[in-house]
Order: C-alpha cells, then sequence, then structure tokens
C-alpha cells in the first residue's frame, strides 16, 4: 500500500473559497483555464507535507484578501507500508477513514481493511507587526 491523500480541504486560501476534494485512487488530473485554482491546489498540498516551506503568509494568501478570517487547508492521508509513524518519538494515534470523513476510533471496531488516517492541518491567521514608537 502507497501513501495516499483521501481528502483535502481548503477554506479561504488565496482565489479558493471552498474547496473539498476526495481524490481518486491511483493518478487525478487538475484541469481548468488560466487563472482557476489549479496552482492553489498543488500548493496548498506543498505547503502541508514539503519539510522544507519556506512560506511567508502575505495579505494575497487571504480569499479577497480578508486577513481578518483565518485560511486553512487540511488533508485526511492514509500513510503507506514505506511510512513508519511508530518510530517517532511523540507517537501520533491514528483517526479512522469511513470513506468520507476521518473519524475517532472505535476500540471495539474489529475491521479486517487498513482504515487508519492522519489529520495534517495548516492555519494562518494575519498578524500586522505593530510600530514601536
Amino acid at each position: 500500500m502507497s501513501s495516499r491523500i483521501l481528502k483535502l480541504t481548503i477554506s479561504k486560501f488565496r482565489g479558493i473559497q471552498e474547496l473539498e476534494w476526495l481524490p481518486s485512487e491511483g493518478m487525478n488530473f487538475i484541469l481548468g483555464g488560466g487563472d482557476t485554482g489549479k496552482t492553489t491546489v498543488l500548493e496548498a498540498v506543498d505547503l502541508l507535507f514539503s519539510p522544507s516551506t519556506s512560506f511567508n503568509v502575505s495579505e494575497t494568501d487571504y480569499w479577497m484578501r480578508d486577513t481578518a478570517t483565518s485560511f486553512v487547508i487540511e488533508a485526511v492521508v492514509r500513510l503507506g507500508n514505506e511510512i513508519d509513524i511508530n518510530t517517532q518519538s511523540n507517537m501520533a494515534y491514528p483517526w479512522h477513514w469511513d470513506g468520507k470523513e476521518a473519524v475517532v476510533p472505535d476500540n471495539n471496531e474489529e475491521n479486517g481493511e487498513n482504515n487508519e488516517v492522519y489529520r495534517v492541518r495548516f492555519t494562518a491567521n494575519y498578524r500586522k507587526r505593530q510600530r514601536r514608537h
């Protein structure tokens, strides 16, 4: 099994007011005309998963430049066999995937299917720098 994004949610990030996407298994395409948000979706995924992102939030990253409202990028991911999260010093407890949402696992659940997932979220709140007099 390989790692994959099961659900991507983008709220008020750049030109995307609200997006909820459940990518299909396998290859997915993002198609559209110019300036429709294709690159924004890819940059949102990069922001979540790139270990070396040096992202500086500016007012243009907010929907309609409304810096009073936070933007949120969230993904529910299933980690593949090549990822051994159990070796991390701070143990992360997985959620379970019900086909549409990440849900708190039921300890009594006995399902042979691997339905352990993790939620990854980036939230930005804009704060103007105040001048000192």
